[in-house]
């Protein structure tokens, strides 16, 4: 949910405004955004950590130091945060993990997203795990992961074209293909 605020903030604003981060706030935002779902502070700390990401500061992430950084990128409405976690908001994440995706960071980001990143709330939705799951086999260029998130978690709630309509249209990138 971005705040109203920023309802009128642009896409594109919100990309540019995610480019003119420093770099250290750019990569955890590039973690955020392949987790896709919301996160708790501390796992998110986690995640970060394993994924050897520093803080501006060049030290390891707590919870106390994401505290700042993530009111701040709410505020310009890059995240949001609720009582589920911190999420990259929906605008941007895939241009985020586009941009993610051009770098040499992904797999190793996939890989602590896929072993570390839990959801805090137990109601998450089957389709937004199918979607999450399903955008780590697209960016990553394996098809057969989309193929087992829609057989393990879809249980019938969500189709293959409704998945890609969720990841390729947000927005649709003809050069990303």
């Amino acid at each position: 949910m971005v705040s109203k605020d920023n309802t009128a903030v642009s896409r594109t604003q919100r990309f540019e405004r995610y480019q003119n981060l420093p770099e250290s706030d750019q990569r955890v935002l590039e973690l955020l955004s392949l987790i896709y779902h919301p996160i708790s502070r501390s796992a998110l700390a986690d995640c970060l950590n394993a994924a050897n990401i520093p803080n501006a500061m060049g030290k390891r992430w707590t919870t106390a130091l994401l505290k700042l950084p993530v009111t701040d990128w709410e505020a310009i409405g890059l995240v949001s945060q609720s009582s589920a976690g911190i999420q990259c908001d929906p605008l941007v994440v895939e241009l985020i993990t586009r941009e993610l995706a051009k770098s040499d960071r992904l797999a190793a980001y996939a890989k602590v997203t896929k072993q570390k990143a839990r959801s805090t709330s137990s109601a998450l939705d089957p389709v937004d795990i199918v979607i999450r799951f399903s955008r780590l086999g697209l960016y990553l260029n394996e098809p057969k992961q989309v193929e087992e998130a829609l057989s393990r978690y879809g249980y019938g709630a969500v189709e293959l074209q409704d998945v890609l309509r969720a990841i390729c249209f947000n927005p649709f990138d003809r050069d990303w293909f």
